[in-house]
């Protein structure tokens, strides 16, 4: 009985990893997506994404915020983009 807990157990760290391994990865796409809208906008649109692209440079580092909290702030410019 006790071995089977020990390979669930092991399954479960592997899952949080694999699943920690997600987030990272769909942050940094969110975190180049924010650069490359950045870089993109006409200088006439500047003005009108400067707050919202700061917000979400400004999540992506703010500890404070949980996960959720920084890629909501971060999604915020793709929606924005289309």
């Amino acid at each position: 009985m006790q071995g089977n807990k020990s390979i669930s157990l092991e399954d479960l760290k592997r899952r949080v990893t694999e699943g920690q391994k997600q987030i990272d990865y769909l942050s940094g796409l969110l975190i180049e997506y924010t650069r490359a809208f950045e870089s993109r906008i006409h200088i006439s649109e500047t003005q009108l994404f400067q707050e919202l692209i700061g917000r979400s440079k400004l999540a992506a580092e703010d500890a404070n915020l949980t996960q959720a909290q920084k890629f909501e702030r971060q999604i915020e410019v793709v929606q924005a983009a289309l």
